[in-house]
């Protein structure tokens, strides 16, 4: 990829920030000036609204003071009633009262002399003066809304619109109860508005060339909007409707809720604004509808002004700064070439002189770094020299430490009665864990530790624990007593205050007695024979080694069964970190040690698995270390088939067993009893006829004890479970079987069994002493 030049990317630095500013300029002019914009606009529009209901209000409370007027002069019908005295009487009150289209008065039956059926005058205006009709005539107006809703009323309301008889104006009626010189109603007045007049000076208010201002009604029909044949035949949302879009339905509600408020919606590809709010008189609400076009326009002109006078400044900023830019980036180029020949190796090239002071900097800069090159390439030959030294010198330290710890394995191959198995990982060249083992009159002393150093103190400190530990433990066989005075021998000279967390154990291989001291370690795991692995925390709490001198340490001891296992490790395994920072932990330490029938070095090769794969390749941090050690306890086995021949081998294996561990004859003849008993049931009943299968015989000492185990991989059968045969019957009257398992139960001081892993496994114990 092909690199900019200084002086381009100088250009473009310069011309973008300008750019930058300029545009940050404009828009924020254009934000802030649209926002007074939008204001102004609302207060504008909310300003006609408001004139536009004080008109509507101003006709409607002309007319309803008209109406009182009427009722108060109309108490001449009371003196000598003509009906075309009435007549004349409405042409007088519709010529002084210009704002009224016209004027009915209904009167109750028999009010009116001669007319039983009541009398209903009506005049209305026209291009040629009054016209006069009975409404009796034309319909019986005593049961219409306009009548029959306000005679009875306590004051007068407003109809809804309607149009008028001849079909050319739209009207709307105020209706007002009269009443008599004794406050009887007598009938009702009707003064009526021509909404097309008052719709026509509505829109001389409008504040836009496009926009609309209209009035609906209660149930949303337009009474007064500029396209006639919309009143009482169309509302906002048929309108909208037809014209294939919708608007967002809370301009609908607020609008027949008569809730002042704006909105906007979308109507043949453009947006329009609506402004609405209620009339006080009447139920009615006025409508602005504005497209959004006659509003904005003004601003898409000056934003356009303004980007090309953007583009304009933008151009000449380039022209002046390409310009300016050439002429001070001349000497960088001199510069470079004194560079280039330095980077080459020539540490005495010429550097030009400058007159600028910044570019003076640099050239002394250039000077400098001349003479700095020089003497770092002398030093670096020397510091690559002392280094390769000392890596040469780290590596023989990694060597001797690794050496100070057995790494052969298995340890002990002339002995079967315990494995061990151990691993130590040093996060650096040299580590500060450690681990140690070896047998003294069938005693395994082994230990396990961490020291609080790394790097190379905490491998010195590591070496002389080690060594400490193996020389005390020659002298010392308690656990206890190995911490106590090696605790002494460190706290003496111990200046730096290093302090090491250990663990050290004893066990008797004979008798599987073991005795643990932890010395601020963490808890090991373990697994008892038949179970799964888990942290021991009974032990006494103990200092670290090195911490306080004269401390006494505590141990503690137990026996454990053959095939326990213990696992002793660092907490470099536990606080192993993944890249989100989360520690390995003891869970998933128990999680990733197999079954228990694993073989320590399994163990520990599948922690050490699992601990590589929650890290995800991260650095290490700190020593690895973990001493995993089963005990077995002296053991013989025997493997037959489930053929009557095979059991010709048991006489031999009980003879074995009777020299191996010194068993009298009395006790040799009741184990080969026992023996062929237990592996004759197996021969006979755990497979099916036919069926060849495998029966494992293991014997194994422990202390004064012999455990006896048969393994077979048959049909499931407890034999420890069939119904004690009676002895005390004859034998032509005691039922077939239990008297072999009665047997074995006589001559053992202990019979079990158990199902696992689809085998089955009878366990019996008898005391050899």
């Amino acid at each position: 990829m092909k690199k900019q030049s200084f002086r381009a990317a100088l250009n473009l630095w310069v011309v973008g920030i300008t750019i930058a500013i300029i545009a940050i300029t404009i828009a924020a002019c254009t934000y802030f000036a649209a926002r007074e914009a939008q204001k102004n606009v609302h207060l504008i529009a909310n300003a006609q609204i408001d004139n536009a209901i004080g008109l509507l209000d101003s006709e409607m409370a002309k007319a309803e003071v008209s109406a009182l007027n009427f009722a108060v002069q109309s108490h001449f019908q009371e003196v000598g009633f003509r009906p075309d005295s009435v007549y004349a009487f409405l042409e007088r009150f519709l010529e002084r009262n210009p704002h009224l289209f016209g004027v009915a008065v209904g009167y109750e039956p028999d009010y009116v002399p001669h007319r039983p059926l009541g009398f209903a005058p009506y005049v209305l205006r026209s291009d040629s003066g009054f016209v006069r009709n009975d409404l009796l005539e034309i319909s019986p107006y005593h049961s219409r809304p306009w009548y029959s809703e306000t005679l009875h009323q306590p004051c007068g309301h407003w109809s809804g619109a309607f149009v008028e008889s001849s079909g050319r104006w739209v009207i709307t009626s105020y209706c007002l109860p009269i009443a008599d010189g004794q406050g009887r109603r007598v009938g009702v007045v009707a003064l009526d508005v021509c909404m097309d007049m008052l719709g026509d000076t509505l829109q001389s208010l409008n504040p836009y060339p496009n926009s609309i201002l209209s009035v609906v009604d209660r149930d949303g029909r337009f009474v007064a909007h500029p396209t006639h044949s919309y009143i009482l035949n169309e509302t906002i949302a048929s309108l909208i409707e037809k014209n294939g879009t919708t608007a967002d339905s809370r301009i609908m509600k607020q609008i027949a809720q008569g809730i002042r408020g704006t909105g906007q919606y979308r109507m043949d590809g453009s947006v329009r604004q609506l402004y609405y709010a209620r009339a006080k008189h009447v139920d009615w609400t006025v409508i602005l509808d504005v497209p959004r076009n006659d509003i904005s326009g003004g601003f898409h002109s000056m934003l356009l002004i303004m980007i090309a006078i953007m583009v304009v400044g933008v151009l000449l900023v380039l022209a002046v700064c390409s310009i300016a830019i050439s002429r001070l980036t001349r000497p960088i180029a001199l510069f470079t070439s004194s560079a280039r020949q330095i980077a080459s190796g020539n540490f005495h090239a010429y550097v030009p002189e400058v007159e600028y002071t910044d570019l003076h900097q640099l050239q002394e800069a250039l000077v400098m770094m001349e003479r700095s090159l020089d003497q770092y390439v002398a030093d670096l030959k020397s510091t690559t020299e002392s280094k390769a030294q000392i890596q040469g010198e780290l590596n023989i330290a990694h060597r001797i430490q690794m050496a100070l710890v057995p790494k052969i394995f298995p340890p002990f191959p002339n002995r079967n009665d315990m494995d061990l198995y151990a691993s130590l990982i040093p996060a650096k060249a040299v580590g500060g864990d450690l681990y140690d083992y070896y047998i003294h009159d069938d005693n395994l002393i082994f230990c396990i530790g961490d020291v609080s150093g790394k790097g190379i103190p905490g491998a010195l400190m590591m070496a002389i624990t080690r060594s400490l530990f193996r020389n005390i433990a020659m002298r010392e066989h308690s656990p206890a007593a190995i911490a106590t005075s090696l605790n002494n021998a460190i706290s003496e000279h111990n200046d730096e205050n290093m302090f090491v967390t250990m663990f050290i154990g004893s066990c008797n291989l004979k008798t599987g007695e073991l005795t643990c001291c932890n010395c601020g370690h963490n808890l090991p795991a373990v697994a008892f024979n038949g179970c799964d692995f888990h942290f021991i925390d009974s032990l006494p709490t103990n200092l670290p080694i090195g911490v306080v001198a004269g401390f006494e340490y505590a141990e503690v001891t137990s026996h454990i069964a053959p095939g326990t296992q213990m696992l002793l490790y660092t907490d470099g395994i536990t606080e192993a970190e993944n890249a989100r920072k989360e520690l390995f932990g003891n869970s998933r330490l128990l999680q990733a040690l197999p079954a228990h029938e694993a073989s320590p070095r399994s163990n520990i090769q599948a922690v050490l698995d699992r601990v590589s794969e929650f890290v995800q390749g991260e650095e290490q941090s700190d020593d690895i270390t973990l001493l995993c050690i089963q005990f077995r306890g002296e053991s013989l086995s025997l493997t037959l088939r489930n053929s009557v021949d095979e059991m010709q081998q048991l006489q031999p294996f009980v003879y074995r067993m009777a020299e191996a561990w010194g068993i009298d004859d009395s006790k040799r003849f009741q184990l080969y009893l026992a023996l062929d008993e237990a592996v004759s049931n197996v021969v006979k009943y755990a497979y099916p006829a036919g069926c060849e299968g495998a029966i494992k015989l293991t014997a194994q000492r422990l202390g004064r004890d012999i455990i006896l185990t048969l393994t077979d991989g048959g049909q499931p059968f407890d034999p420890t479970a069939s119904t004690p045969a009676d002895t005390t019957l004859g034998v032509a009257e005691r039922p077939i079987g239990g008297l072999g398992i009665h047997l074995i139960k006589q001559m053992m001081d202990q019979v079990s069994y158990h199902y696992t892993d689809n085998m089955n496994i009878l366990t019996m114990k008898i005391n050899i002493l």
